[in-house]
């Protein structure tokens, strides 16, 4: 039986976050430099995280959301697919 099989869903989500976070942060630093006018996505990226910290996992997925919208409405591809 796989692990994901038996986990609770606290936990799927919780590491459905972690690797969204992970991607979007790699994401962010090898992007950002390059095109800082892209800069104001960080404060969302940062929420993400601390939602991510006190296990709000639901509104940690919800603001990956928002920041993937904000760049498509900025004409930016989205890094990630919350």
């Amino acid at each position: 039986m796989s692990e994901s099989a038996t986990a609770p869903p606290s936990v799927e989500i919780g590491e459905r976050c972690r690797v969204l976070l992970e991607q979007f942060n790699n994401w962010l630093q090898a992007t950002v430099p390059q095109q800082p006018h892209l800069v104001g996505i960080v404060p969302v990226a940062i929420q993400a995280i601390q939602l991510y910290r006190t296990k709000q996992y639901d509104a940690c997925i919800g603001r990956l959301r928002d920041a993937a919208e904000i760049l498509r409405l900025v004409g930016y591809p989205a890094p990630i697919q919350p």
